[in-house]
């Protein structure tokens, strides 16, 4: 016949569990109720070791519960800092602005959303309003600026149409 199975104590926190047989003393290891720091005894044993030091005793399938996953973040990464430069530069760019504030404006709408949809990295939210504000004083500048340029042109163009009118009549009767 084999030998008698061992008969274990535990200590967990400060609370003393047993007999418990080498079985269920496997089964809490196994379900990770029993850690390698916490001290256990059984006859024979001059006194209460850590688990780790024993743990020879027991199968070698028998482990620890792995510790629970952490959290596995599935978020986009945020684009505050690309939509703060757009938005800067629409600012900075004159008649271009329109293209650079325009574009900051509306991936600043969009990242926001996301970010309030949970799907993008909220660290950003700041830069990201940052940038879409810009962007939108960077559009309103292009606008304006490229209002002038085109009023400019206009004038300009009038200008030359009137002094082709009024110059042209003045030359013809200046010769006879």
């Amino acid at each position: 016949m084999g030998e008698p199975t061992r008969q274990w104590y535990c200590a967990v926190n400060g609370q003393r569990y047993g007999p418990a047989g080498q079985d269920e003393l496997a089964a809490w290891i196994a379900q990770g109720r029993l850690k390698d720091a916490d001290l256990v005894w059984c006859d024979g044993m001059a006194e209460w070791q850590p688990l780790s030091s024993v743990r020879h005793m027991f199968p070698a399938w028998i482990q620890p519960a792995p510790p629970a996953a952490a959290p596995v973040s599935y978020l986009q990464p945020h684009r505050g800092g690309l939509v703060l430069g757009l938005g800067i530069a629409g600012i900075c760019t004159g008649c271009l602005g329109l293209i650079f504030g325009s574009i900051a404006w509306s991936m600043g709408n969009k990242d926001m959303a996301a970010m309030q949809a949970g799907l993008m990295d909220p660290s950003g939210l700041q830069l990201t309003q940052a940038g879409k504000i810009c962007g939108m004083i960077g559009a309103i500048i292009g606008m304006v600026a490229a209002g002038f340029i085109v009023l400019y042109f206009v004038l300009i163009a009038g200008l030359f149409g009137c002094a082709a009118m009024s110059g042209g009549a003045a030359m013809s009767g200046g010769l006879h």
